[in-house]
This record gives C-alpha cells, structure tokens and sequence, in this order.
C-alpha cells in the first residue's frame, strides 16, 4: 500500500470583523516630572515651577474588540500651585518642565512603556490666556504578529490668572490601531491508496465471490 499525503492550510482565526478580541491589562502607572518642577519655598529668586504631580490609579482590564475600538480612565490629577506673591510664573521656572508617565501592561504583553509630554511655560501674571501647556506624544506598543496598541494622554492647558491654584484631570486612552495577524496552522490528511496490482487482485476476489453466491441460488 502506497500513502499519499495532502497537506491543507486552516485558519484558525477570522481576520477583521471576525478577530478575537485584544484583552488588555493596565497595572501600574506613575508620573516622572521634569527636573524644573518643585518646591521653592519662598520663592524669591525661585527657579522651580510648583505643579504637583498625583497619581490616583487603580488597575485596568478590558478587551478591544476591533480595530478603532478604544477605552479612557484616570490616572490621577496635576495641580498647579505658584504662590501668588511673586507675579505669578517667573522668567526663571520656565525650563526643563518634560514629564514621563510609566504604564505598565501585562497584557497583551508584559512590558512597561514611556509616555513622553513637553511642558511650555509662559513667564506671566497676566489674568487671561494660556500660562501652563502639557503636550503629551503618543505611544505605539506592539504586540503578537503585527498588533499595535496607541496610548494617548490627555494634554493639559492652565488657563486665566497663575496666581491661582488650578487641578485638572489625567486620563489615557488605549486605543487598539493594528489587529495581530491570526495564527495559521497547517495539517496533514493522509488518505491510504492501493496500489494498482493490489487493487485488480482485490477486485478480481469480490468478482468471483459474486459468482459463487449466484450458483448456489440457483
């Protein structure tokens, strides 16, 4: 006997519509303020602008179920606090104000990740018009074969008169931009063939077991 064997392609997952859905896992964010920010004290002759960077996060778990799909939470707040005293932002805290938020994901993979804002200064006491911007970039995580997670952080514009106290919210969506490949598995079906002897000998059997079956009814 001869075995020939046929080799077909299954796809285990649909592709698009029919993807599985992405589960991600958030566990763990913090904020890492530029060298600019801080305490003065006094503030005469400070260099040191006073935003307070507060994380108030609880671990995120949810599933992207196609590709645009997206999801939004908090990750704490940044009050800013210049002492009205002195005029408000001075020409001397208006340098090194980048910030880094850290979010950790242990899934779709476990790999920390770096969010990146610039922070822009305006040395003013004036009562209206921006004095504090924080502009986040985004951030691309990849994941399995050709997934792509963006991770996006709200910016943050203060507004009106520096003097005064100001909070606001931080949040971060994820946003699912690119669905993995799905994985393709092959298999072999193997299928027994006779041989053309075999199957003439065999043949040739059923033949004459046909003819003695019809002697002995008659």
């Amino acid at each position: 006997m001869r075995s020939l064997a046929a080799t077909s392609a299954l796809l285990l997952t649909g592709l698009s519509a029919h993807a599985a859905p992405v589960s991600v896992t958030v566990s763990d964010f913090a904020f890492v303020p530029g060298a600019g920010y801080g305490d003065d004290g006094g503030e005469n002759g400070g260099t040191l602008l006073e935003v307070n960077f507060l994380k108030n996060f609880s671990g995120q778990s949810f599933d992207l179920n196609a590709v645009g799909s997206s999801v939004t939470f908090g990750v704490g707040s940044v009050q800013f606090l210049e002492p009205s005293g002195h005029g408000g932002i001075t020409g001397n805290e208006t340098d090194n104000l980048g910030v880094v938020g850290h979010l950790t994901f242990t899934s779709p993979l476990d790999s920390p990740l770096k969010v990146f804002a610039s922070g822009t200064a305006e040395a003013s006491n004036k009562k209206d018009g921006t004095f504090l911007h924080i502009d986040w970039a985004d951030s691309f995580l990849a994941f399995g074969n050709g997934g792509q997670l963006r991770i996006s952080l709200n910016d943050l514009t203060f507004t009106g008169d520096p003097k005064l106290t100001q909070s606001m919210q931080q949040t971060v969506t994820v946003t699912l931009t690119r669905a993995p490949t799905p994985t393709v598995r092959t298999f072999d079906q193997r299928q027994e063939v006779p041989e053309p002897g075999s199957l003439a000998l065999a043949l040739g059997a059923v033949a004459l077991l046909g003819a003695g079956r019809r002697r002995r009814s008659s």
